[in-house]
């Protein structure tokens, strides 16, 4: 009672609602710290997930071209194989023709020549099919692994160009399919 007629009590009220009302300052602006600190953390990660998925497909670009120059140069390989081997075929079969039968040969020794040159001709002749077939295969190999690169890359391209989450999702489906769906190249039949 004599704190109360003495006026310490008001003073005390009062002591507590400004410390109340600077408590309540404080706790606002601990929240608005706390969500400006909470965007920069959320950019903070998106940056990090675009520099990741960006040094991704940088890497997996270089590993398809990697490859696809790869598959090049064992296409030149088998291509100069597929063209040795033919021109060998041509020139066997024209020496062959000039290869004659003695008058005297035996029949079994006729059918010896005969299969022989049959024999040679066609190893020759499926070496060379074999050896071209293979040519096919690398260069087909060779598009595809540059294709798969090129989506990479575009793919990159339109991610960043893309505004909101669900262009970006429907951007990385597409080129998921373009990248990992077998394409024709024109080179393989089936």
């Amino acid at each position: 009672y004599l704190a109360y007629q003495h006026g310490d009590v008001q003073r005390n009220i009062e002591e507590l609602t400004r410390s109340v009302e600077q408590a309540a300052l404080l706790v606002d602006g601990t929240k608005k710290n706390i969500e400006q600190k909470g965007e920069e953390i959320t950019n903070i990660i998106v940056t990090a997930r675009e520099a990741a998925a960006s040094v991704g497909v940088a890497h997996f670009s270089a590993d398809f071209n990697a490859e696809a120059d790869a598959q090049d140069d064992s296409a030149g390989n088998w291509l100069k194989a597929t063209a040795g081997l033919a021109i060998a075929t041509v020139v066997a079969a024209i020496l062959m023709a000039f290869i004659p039968i003695m008058p005297e040969a035996t029949t079994p020794q006729v059918i010896q020549l005969f299969t022989s040159k049959i024999v040679i001709l066609g190893l020759s002749f499926t070496a060379t099919i074999w050896c071209g077939r293979l040519y096919k295969s690398a260069r087909h190999q060779s598009v595809i692994n540059r294709h798969r690169a090129n989506a990479l890359r575009t793919f990159q391209a339109f991610t960043k160009a893309a505004s909101d989450d669900a262009a970006r999702n429907a951007i990385l489906m597409e080129t998921t399919k373009s990248i990992f769906v077998i394409t024709p190249s024109g080179y393989l039949e089936n």
